[in-house]
């Protein structure tokens, strides 16, 4: 739950820029700190469900989705064609994290390809948290979209 508390943080923050914004296709729980975050182990680790989460992104500006948020919610032959589907949903921005192969993002005009910078990984613990905030913080500063997926990209990688 530590993961948690941090996205919370993020969700007040990002709620009072007046941006709505989803985690790996969950509901930042921006106002209500008890809204339910629906969540069961699978023995390795957290396991977040997307039945009915594809019902949510149409109430996003911005979507951060892990692939297999991607290709469960919008299926597609191509990635691409599943993040123009998530686009179309509704969301301005939708960024798809694709691990250790970086990240596919969108803004509606152009589809913009980061790979992920190439490091020694020690440990991915939290990289994806280091993804989020470090995009928030761009997006805050009002940086193009290029520039944003780069710096988190960059941030993340670090942060392994």
């Amino acid at each position: 739950m530590k993961n948690f508390i941090g996205d919370a943080y993020h969700a007040g923050w990002t709620h009072d820029s007046g941006t709505r914004a989803m985690n790996n296709g969950q509901p930042f729980p921006a106002i209500d700190m008890k809204s339910s975050y629906h969540a069961s182990m699978n023995g390795h680790g957290w396991e977040f469900g997307t039945e009915g989460m594809g019902d949510l992104v149409p109430l996003s500006h911005i979507l951060i989705a892990s692939e297999r948020f991607a290709t469960e919610v919008a299926p597609a032959a191509e990635l691409e064609s599943s993040l123009a589907e998530l686009g179309k949903m509704g969301p301005e921005i939708c960024v798809v994290t694709l691990g250790a192969e970086g990240c596919i993002a969108s803004d509606g005009k152009r589809v913009i390809r980061q790979p992920a910078f190439d490091v020694e990984v020690v440990d991915t613990t939290g990289a994806g948290d280091v993804f989020h905030g470090a995009f928030l913080f761009g997006l805050r500063e009002g940086w193009p979209l290029d520039r944003l997926v780069r710096f988190s990209s960059a941030a993340a990688a670090l942060k392994c």
